[in-house]
């Protein structure tokens, strides 16, 4: 299966359904950690489909409100991912429970799975994938990296077509 028809379908389950959300995590500060907050960005302007965003500056912890507010039972997490093995630019998609209890490879503090037990425990987020776009640096200063913007254009581009998949 091709990038693009992974993301397409990795995604759709998240748009299709009443009760999905996508969380876009990152900050402004480490350069390609901005990449979850600009794919929400670039998806802002698709009719419909603002709804289904929520951004998470800085962490996961800062949306928690919004999520639960929300209801949201299929969440999809965007955020960056550390380069373990790769050059960065590359995208990983998995779902929650197949990541360990205490660590995921993104870049912010507080453990993903730990937010997503208290979510749990508030009745949300049953159903957690994490779709981590690779750094490539992570260094203090503004702007991403060519290989994490083409990255970035590419998962834009897969969850507009998942998107308009649901809708027809």
């Amino acid at each position: 299966m091709d990038a693009l028809r992974d993301i397409v379908e990795s995604v759709k389950p998240y748009l299709c359904s009443e009760e999905g959300a996508i969380a876009c995590v990152g900050t402004e500060l480490r350069r390609d950690d901005v990449a979850g907050l600009e794919v929400c960005r670039n998806l802002e302007s698709v009719e419909g489909l603002k709804g289904k965003l929520i951004l998470c500056p800085y962490g996961l912890e800062n949306c928690l409100e919004d999520i639960i507010r929300r209801g949201v039972k299929k969440l999809l997490v965007i955020d960056a991912a550390l380069p373990i093995g790769g050059e960065g630019g590359e995208y990983i998609i998995t779902a929650l429970d197949n990541v360990s209890s205490n660590y995921l490879a993104t870049t912010h503090n507080i453990p993903v799975p730990m937010i997503v037990r208290y979510l749990r425990l508030r009745g949300v987020a049953r159903d957690v994938t994490l779709l981590g776009i690779v750094a490539r640096d992570l260094r203090f200063g503004e702007g991403v990296t060519e290989e994490v913007r083409k990255t970035i254009d590419e998962v834009v581009e897969g969850i507009k077509e998942a998107y308009m998949e649901c809708t027809q």
